[in-house]
């Protein structure tokens, strides 16, 4: 997939969930570098911003979700930080990011730095990919 279809359909998803929240949510997207043909793993970042939509809070203008994109031909520097949703009744944890950390493995073995940041009031990720 290019890196361009994936923030395109990133995009469509936050649009999905403002439509969702009748305007109440507060996410902002930045993109800086070039966004174009680079080839990245499908989908390889939507399992951090569903869980940023599902975990955390998105309704609050002050700590709105952030997502930034930096891109180069040769890197991409993805990160994500949301407000920690404390009065969420589901304290289950799911496999989306295990399945992630395993697909990082896999595909960029070697050429990847995944750092998550779980603190008491906020939530970040930070992944950096080599492409070549």
């Amino acid at each position: 997939m290019s890196l361009q279809q994936e923030v395109k359909y990133i995009e469509n998803v936050i649009e999905l969930q403002r439509i969702s929240a009748k305007g109440n949510a507060f996410i902002n997207f930045d993109i800086e570098g070039y966004i174009g043909t680079q080839k990245i793993a499908a989908l390889l970042f939507i399992a951090f911003v569903e869980n940023a939509f599902k975990h955390g809070v998105w309704n609050d203008v002050k700590s709105p979700i952030q997502i930034n994109l930096e891109a180069s031909n040769d890197n991409i520097h993805f990160s994500i930080r949301n407000k920690k949703n404390n009065d969420q009744k589901d304290k289950t944890g799911g496999i989306g990011l295990t399945n992630v950390s395993r697909r990082l493995e896999l595909i960029y073995p070697g050429k990847h730095q995944l750092d998550i940041s779980n603190g008491a009031e906020f939530y970040t990720v930070n992944l950096k990919l080599q492409l070549i």
